[in-house]
This record gives structure tokens, C-alpha cells and sequence, in this order.
């Protein structure tokens, strides 16, 4: 049975120069939509265990943990009796979003620990997102292992949960990043755009539809649909992984850059 998984961000009234956010006015109509059309959200552990009961059924993600989250999609999705899952990045609970690149410098913050508790005493599904994200596929073995398994460890502890659910950052992973993921105890996965074939790796490659905010209502409904039309938005979806994945490199090269001109600085004052 096809389940859709849709993946957000930030929910958010701010402008910013990223494709990765939804205003609330937008996120709203989504929700009410799928509310009058009789669907029922439901978890990833209940998808993967075969728990789902409905007839018509979502799976409503939130990717990074975002406080916007919180302050916006949080009070929707209780008004319309809906629950989600959130994958938090642990080094960044209550920070800014400084892993990411700015290009109008604006900063925004990352759920506290008090909000992520108040998520999950609420019924949201809490999974990890890494300790800092990074690509999985670029790391050494011992690091890769600390973002998989610290991570986890931390969500345990402080919530006092199993948290069995994780969120490839940009999507992106391999077969060595899926076997080091079961070895660290996760029962899923989840990563942006289509997996072909759809069943290989499952429940370790689960495909969810990325949100964004320059898209309509008509587009909304296609990610709910499998046929050739939603398949086609899962392409545009690898597009939008590969971009976000340069956003990472361009704060590298700025970070770089700022300091060799420091260094040539303080050279010729030398």
C-alpha cells in the first residue's frame, strides 16, 4: 500500500533566498486539505510495523528540528488532529542554524529541549538527524559512527525513549552508511526523492516528497498521488538534495576564504 512521506523544514513568515521553507498561511491550507479529504497521519513505526488502519493515510516529517516548527506547525497540526515526526539535529538543540549556509544572513534556530519534549509528551514520532550534519557518505568510519550512534544516544537519554527512526542529511547515503545505520540500532530510515527500485533497502531508504514554498496547492495534491505525474516531482526532488548539499560547500569556501584573508592580513601588517 502506497503511503505517502512528506518532508518539511522551516515553517516560517520570513523571507529567505531557500526553496526549503512554508509560510504557515501555506502549511495551513495543506493540512486543511488533507483534513477534509478524510486522511490520517500516522508514524514511521507504525508504517513499517503495518499498523496502518485507514484508509487514506500520511506521513507528515520535519527535517533539522527547526523552533518554527514548534511556534507554527505544532498548533496547526493539533487544530486539525494531526501528529509528525521531527528528526532533530542534537549539537544544534536550541542553536542556530550555523551547519548551514546564509546567503541573506539570516539565522534561524533550532528547537530547544523543553519544545522537543513538549513534541514528543504530544505524540510526535522523535528520530535523529545526526549530531552536526554532515554527508554520511564523505565521513571517516569512527566519525560516521559518532553521528549515528551520539546522536541517538542523546535523543535517549534526554527524552527517556526508544528512538529507532533517522533522517539521511540532504538524503543522501550508501550501502556502508545503511549497514553502519542498522548496526546503531535504527529500524528506519528516511531519505529525499525516489529510490529506485522502490523496495531495495527498505524500511532503509524510505523516499519522502520535499515541501517548498514557491509551490501551489495543485502541486501539493500531485505528492500525495503515485502515478507518472508525482514520479516526476521525485526527480525534481534529487535536484533540490544536489543544491542543498552546495549550500554546505559554500559556507565552507566563505568560512576558507574569511580566513586566509585574515591570515594575509595580519601577514602584511607584519
Amino acid at each position: 500500500m502506497f503511503i505517502p512521506i512528506l518532508a518539511y523544514h522551516k515553517i516560517q513568515n520570513q523571507f529567505e533566498f531557500d526553496v526549503s521553507y512554508t509560510k504557515p498561511k501555506q502549511f495551513e491550507k495543506q493540512i486543511k486539505y488533507l483534513f477534509e479529504n478524510d486522511f490520517y497521519s500516522i508514524s514511521i513505526d507504525d508504517y513499517i510495523n503495518g499498523k496502518n488502519c485507514h484508509d487514506k493515510e500520511v506521513i507528515l516529517t520535519f527535517d533539522d528540528a527547526y523552533s518554527s516548527v514548534y511556534e507554527y506547525a505544532f498548533p496547526i497540526l493539533e487544530r486539525y488532529n494531526f501528529t509528525a515526526t521531527i528528526f532533530v539535529i542534537t549539537k544544534f538543540v536550541g542553536e542556530c542554524n550555523s551547519w548551514d549556509y546564509h546567503f541573506n544572513s539570516l539565522k534561524i534556530r533550532h528547537c530547544n529541549w523543553q519544545q522537543i519534549e513538549t513534541l514528543s509528551s504530544k505524540g510526535w514520532e522523535i528520530g535523529s538527524h545526526t549530531v552536526s550534519h554532515q554527508n554520511l557518505k564523505n565521513l571517516p568510519l569512527k566519525e560516521l559512527w559518532y553521528e549515528l550512534r551520539y546522536s541517538k544516544d542523546i535523543l535517549e537519554n534526554r527524552l527517556n525513549k526508544h528512538i529507532n527512526i533517522f533522517s539521511y542529511p540532504f538524503g543522501s547515503f550508501s550501502d556502508n552508511v545503511i549497514k553502519f545505520v542498522k548496526t546503531a540500532g535504527y529500524e528506519a530510515a528516511c531519505t529525499l526523492g525516489y529510490n529506485f527500485p522502490y523496495n531495495e533497502n527498505f524500511p532503509y531508504a524510505l523516499f519522502r516528497r520535499g515541501v517548498y514554498f514557491f509551490e501551489p496547492l495543485p502541486i501539493f495534491k500531485i505528492k500525495l498521488l503515485n502515478n507518472r505525474l508525482s514520479h516526476f516531482d521525485d526527480l525534481r526532488q534529487i535536484f533540490f538534495s544536489k543544491v542543498s548539499k552546495s549550500s554546505v560547500l559554500l559556507r565552507f569556501l566563505k568560512s576558507s576564504l574569511k580566513n586566509i584573508l585574515i591570515n594575509n592580513s595580519y601577514s602584511f601588517r607584519l
